[in-house]
């Protein structure tokens, strides 16, 4: 199995108890395809999204990720995998009701 990106580093630290699947794609505009596999994989019942913090990030797709997701009306929850040197992931959990204030 070739894993590239995070899905790499998901699958060695969980030893392989974690299945990732890449969908943002690695051109430099979000491709509109990005936003149909958002779609599908909440579909097929993904609920957790993994970005690379802005420090590390090479493309900005998290922000196309959050205001995809909140026009659904899902919510979302954001988590936050720091180290000794700050922010390093990003992890979103989508959610069916977004609550009180979304």
């Amino acid at each position: 199995m070739r894993l590239g990106g995070l899905a790499r580093f998901v699958y060695y630290f969980s030893r392989g108890q974690v299945k990732t699947r890449e969908i943002f794609g690695y051109q430099r505009e979000t491709p509109s395809q990005y936003f149909r596999d958002i779609d599908g994989a909440i579909a097929a019942g993904t609920t957790h999204f993994l970005f690379y913090a802005a420090p590390y990030r090479v493309f900005p797709r998290e922000t196309h990720f959050v205001e995809h997701v909140v026009r659904r009306g899902l919510g979302l929850r954001r988590h936050v995998i720091s180290d000794a040197h700050g922010e390093v992931y990003i992890m979103y959990e989508v959610v069916c009701d977004p609550g009180p204030g979304g």
